[in-house]
């Protein structure tokens, strides 16, 4: 008995065939694409087809990983700030495929990262679209379906920018999450469309976060389920169905498994190393729920309402609404329907106390961004309280509800707020190319917390323009081992170029960026002179380093397994270096071996400070410091600094030859 309520309560009974047609379904996926598609066009057209630009920061990292899924290369997610990737590539390629049909083959945009921009907008117009028919489906309503729309129209108005034009990882979940609830609905009724689309919808939620599968397993699970016991065990008629689910399963499984297979360590060892050496502080059950309620009040900034200690009742509006949508579900005179938004408002359910149980595991600050796709969820909110006004109007005021509802969804329509592109404020117009002459070379850029925006941007540009690209090994977790580089492997680079951040350059967004924002030794007249700070040298660019500290003193440290210098100097001067090693309580001494264009010159295990001397052969020089024993102040037990130092870099002088 117990059995059959929880069955009857979990899985609303009620008619499971649908008055709508194909044409009718056809008709709504058209207009609900077209309709959501131009409310996000309305902001962007003058971006997505204006001047080419060049990305900065997360989007142009993101775009190196979008330039490997356009040669079919691409196994990872993008990066987390705690240094491995979200599981799987599913939105860079469609992004690639977006450059490839928008930029390179019709030209209809000026650079890739606008094709990637409209790529993104009609995929999450796309996922609402059919989110919207699985919903008429569901409720056997078209007017379901002209509900859901809205609502999403009026979440998408109320946030403060434009998050369906967004491609920046934490905001493209909006889409793939609403249709992940909806499908898993229309799943439980024993839809095979809404199974595909659910399994589609999976496969994108945990491609595009680590933590969407603790949403995505509890969700999925609810509609498998239904939809099995909606088949009485006979699967015969659904084999097209269950091939289709394993098909789309496969294409998504296939580059996780393939970097768990090959890569060591693979993406998945890299998550758990995290989750076992994690022990940051998480939210109070109190504060993730306040954190997660706070969405329906579309704060910008729920990490300061946290800081400011606020209590569940400053809460009590999405308390409200949430209580609506209870009451409008059940009590609302439905008819035969109330079954279909019953299971929506269950899948709804589901996926908001998960989203509760996400929250209480994030660690540090609560940042929208971390919970974004929660909006999808205010969006299916505020649905199902409109569909429950529309049939008490259809009621209780037959002739004018018709009137009213269309009113109701042209001034909804005519208030929505258009949103510029998300990334349109981090890009940097681009002209024309920055540095052809490096078609064909390798640069090795030194990416600085302090430039790492502009400096991810020049390093996508020179990528683009067909340089073979290296950055520093400490920020191998955002460019990934493919653009990163070990010193120790720097014989195998052919007349590498160094590329420094000028320090404190800083062009404005939506300017130019040019190299005078950067120091390259190889491509300056002038050549080095004097005796010098190392600190002093690379900040007026008569040195660059590649693989070392920021020159914000008198000295720079070399980071793992060693640094290198590069500088202009005339064949038979002289070269000074005065270094120290890195020493701790229980580090007495280190090894250091120093390269001179690729020739040993130096090999020593020092215990203070020394000079090296040697002639220089070369005009565009360039010095190599081994560290075979750098180590981290971390482990050491002398600091909180995790980099490992080798030695300090001290002085440079070159003397003319007598």
């Amino acid at each position: 008995m117990l059995m059959k309520h929880t069955k009857a309560l979990l899985f609303p009974t009620g008619p499971t065939t649908s008055s709508l047609t194909k044409t009718d379904l056809s008709t709504i996926f058209f207009t609900a694409f077209v309709v959501i598609l131009c409310t996000q066009l309305v902001g962007t057209l003058h971006f997505i087809f204006g001047p080419a630009v060049l990305e900065s920061g997360d989007f142009a990292a993101n775009a190196l990983q979008i330039s490997n899924a356009g040669r079919m290369k691409e196994l990872l997610g993008n990066y987390s700030r705690w240094h491995f990737h979200h599981p799987g590539p599913a939105f860079f390629y469609v992004y690639a495929l977006g450059e490839l049909v928008f930029f390179k083959a019709l030209h209809l945009v000026n650079s890739p990262h606008q094709a990637h921009v409209l790529a993104g907008v009609i995929l999450q117009s796309f996922f609402v679209a059919l989110s919207t028919c699985l919903c008429a489906l569901t409720c056997d309503s078209k007017r379901a379906s002209s509900s859901l729309v809205l609502s999403v129209i009026i979440v998408l108005g109320l946030t403060t920018f434009g998050s369906l034009s967004s491609i920046w990882p934490p905001h493209v979940l909006f889409g793939p999450f609403l249709l992940l609830v909806i499908a898993a609905a229309a799943a439980s009724r024993g839809q095979d469309s809404g199974l595909v689309a659910l399994t589609l919808a999976s496969g994108f939620c945990v491609h595009g976060h680590i933590a969407q599968a603790a949403l995505v397993i509890p969700v999925a699970a609810y509609g498998a389920i239904g939809w099995i016991l909606s088949t009485g065990g006979n699967w015969r008629p659904h084999v097209r169905t269950l091939t289709w689910l394993l098909a789309i399963a496969f294409v998504f499984a296939l580059p996780i498994l393939i970097n768990a297979a090959f890569v060591r360590p693979s993406n998945i060892q890299e998550v758990i190393a995290y989750l076992h050496a994690n022990q940051d502080p998480r939210p109070s059950f109190h504060s993730a729920l306040r954190y997660i309620l706070g969405f329906w009040l579309f704060d910008p900034f729920p990490e300061a309402t946290a800081d400011n200690g606020a209590t569940l009742a400053s809460a009590w509006l999405p308390a409200l609404f949430l209580c609506l949508s209870s009451l409008a579900v059940f009590f609302t005179p439905l008819g035969h329907r109330a079954s279909g938004y019953r299971t929506i408002f269950l899948s709804a359910l589901l996926a908001l106390i998960m989203s509760i149980f996400w929250a209480t595991r994030i660690t540090g600050p609560l940042y929208e961004f971390n919970s974004f796709y929660v909006y999808a969820l205010v969006a299916i909110n505020a649905f199902l309280i409109m569909e429950s006004v529309a049939v008490l109007l259809q009621k209780y005021a037959k002739p004018i509800a018709p009137a009213v509802f269309l009113l109701a969804g042209v001034i909804i329509i005519l208030s929505y707020r258009p949103h510029s592109a998300f990334s349109s404020g981090e890009a940097y117009v681009l002209p024309s190319p920055i540095m052809p002459s490096a078609r064909g070379k390798s640069a090795l850029i030194s990416v600085t917390t302090e430039s790492w925006p502009m400096t991810t941007a020049l390093a996508l540009e020179l990528h683009r323009e067909g340089a073979s690209v290296h950055v520093n090994k400490d920020w191998e977790f955002m460019f990934g081992k493919k653009y990163s580089l070990d010193v120790l492997s720097l014989s195998t680079i052919s007349n590498p170029i160094f590329i420094n951040p000028r320090l404190g350059a800083n062009p404005a967004k939506q300017s130019p960026l040019g190299l005078d924002a950067f120091c390259i030794p190889a491509m300056e007249q002038k050549r080095y002179v004097g005796d010098h700070s190392i600190g002093e040298a690379l900040r007026d660019c008569s040195l660059a380093s590649f693989s070392t500290t920021e020159p914000s003193g008198d000295f720079v440290f070399s980071l793992g397994h060693g640094a290198a210098l590069q500088f202009k100097a005339n064949r038979g001067d002289r070269m000074t270096l005065q270094l120290a090693p890195f020493l701790g309580v229980n580090v007495k001494k280190q090894h250091v071996e120093i390269l001179l264009s690729g020739k040993s010159i130096h090999s020593a295990t020092l215990k203070g400070s020394a000079s090296v001397e040697a002639e220089l052969n070369c005009d565009l020089c360039t010095l190599e410091i081994r560290t075979p024993d750098a180590f981290s102040p971390l482990s050491a037990g002398i600091g909180g600094d995790g980099r490992e130092l080798g030695f300090a870099l001290q002085r440079f002088s070159i003397r003319p030859a007598n």
